[in-house]
């Protein structure tokens, strides 16, 4: 039977179409812990707006903390995001359970 160029065309489509959305795929599981430790910290920073309040000291020890506060949680994102991938590498890595000898 003759291959006609539309059937061909069509195969390829399909494989680089599957073979993205497994690359996507793979690339979103892997990189899943650090994705949850920025979407936490990033819900917990909008959060943790507070009204004014009347005193003085209390503003200004207010307004510093708020200056830091994207360092603040920039540095906690990165710090979860590292041992979420430390955990996962140690247990990637577990020894195979040996069999017992009979």
């Amino acid at each position: 039977p003759a291959v006609t160029s539309g059937g061909v065309l069509g195969s390829a489509l399909i494989f680089g179409l599957r073979s993205s959305l497994q690359l996507v795929g793979r690339l979103i599981v892997s990189k899943a812990p650090i994705f949850a430790a920025f979407i936490a910290s990033a819900f917990g920073y909008a959060l943790s707006e507070q009204p004014p309040s009347n005193d003085a000291a209390l503003d200004t020890a207010a307004n510093v903390l708020h200056a830091v506060r994207p360092i603040l949680a920039a540095v906690l994102a990165i710090a979860l995001g590292e041992v979420a991938a430390w955990t996962v590498r140690k247990l990637g890595r577990r020894p195979a359970l040996r069999q017992a000898k009979e």
